[in-house]
């Protein structure tokens, strides 16, 4: 008899422990805390190595350093479609329309945008979309 009450406590006992869920944490941020002015559609979403969270947006890269968000401009009206980090820490970005570049840190301590696009321009490349950015480390770039 002890055996069987014994077992009815522990059926009991369990039930209760089967009632949690396990969800990661989601949390959603409205535009008045990204920003009014920016559209709520990102085309690509990036971590560095820091790990700033990075979205292309319209116009520009949305940073989120884990308390508050940053708008850096790259090209007005045109959305941010790749975002990549080199071994190195330089974060580059690339637009729909063409627009290559990387964001470097100004003398304010914020990031801002930087083009790179007229390289490309001198050696008669022609960007259209940037749709991925692969970094390759090349041995031969320092020494250039």
């Amino acid at each position: 008899m002890a055996k069987h009450v014994f077992i009815l406590l522990l059926v009991f006992n369990a039930s209760w422990l089967v009632g949690q869920q396990m969800r990661p944490p989601v949390k959603n941020f409205t535009p008045k805390e990204y920003g009014t002015s920016q559209t709520p559609e990102n085309q690509c979403i990036f971590q560095d190595s820091r790990g700033f969270i990075m979205a292309g947006n319209s116009g520009g890269v949305l940073i989120f350093d884990g308390s508050t968000w940053e708008f850096i401009e790259v090209e007005p009206g045109n959305f941010v479609t790749a975002i990549e980090e080199d071994n190195k820490g330089n974060i580059y970005v690339g637009t729909g329309n063409g627009q290559f570049g990387k964001l470097v840190i100004g003398k304010n301590g914020k990031f801002k945008f930087l083009s790179l696009s007229k390289l490309f321009e001198k050696n008669s490349v022609t960007l259209n979309w940037v749709q991925r950015i692969f970094c390759v480390n090349d041995k031969n770039a320092d020494s250039k």
